[in-house]
């Protein structure tokens, strides 16, 4: 239940944009190749997550001093290894805004636009890149995604 939250509201968090014509490529471990460059400025809810003062995935900034990140980027990650609140407020302004989050029990109907930002791969194999990546993807219903 609770990573179908954290899914769900990461997935919602990123739905803000207008569409692109990019088609992603989704490969295995989270990654998702295509897309395009993106400005912190439009989507300044956007937080990058360090594990020993390095990125290693993105989150979204849900209050003055917490991010909410993916299950799978925790996953096998002691607790110890990372700032997961900040010792101070984010310095809340045009880069830094907390981003607004569903109700606990909404289901996002199938095919509703979302788009998705990171710092992930832009080519196959390739390593993190340093500009914020932007792609839009459509929601799949809850049913199509149990089955």
């Amino acid at each position: 239940m609770l990573r179908t939250l954290i899914v769900t509201v990461c997935v919602l968090a990123h739905g803000l944009a207008l569409p692109t014509r990019a088609r992603p490529v989704f490969l295995g471990r989270g990654r998702v190749i295509g897309g395009s460059d993106a400005s912190i400025s439009d989507y300044p809810y956007q937080a990058s997550l360090l594990q020993d003062g390095s990125h290693f995935c993105g989150a979204s900034i849900i209050s003055g001093t917490w991010t909410l990140t993916a299950a799978h980027c925790v996953l096998r990650t002691s607790a110890s290894r990372l700032g997961m609140r900040i010792s101070d407020s984010f310095p809340l302004g045009a880069t830094e805004q907390v981003v607004s989050l569903a109700a606990a029990n909404y289901d996002p109907p199938g095919g509703l636009a979302a788009t998705l930002t990171g710092w992930g791969s832009v080519q196959f194999n390739g390593g993190v890149v340093d500009t914020l990546q932007k792609v839009d993807l459509s929601v799949m219903d809850r049913q199509a995604c149990q089955s």
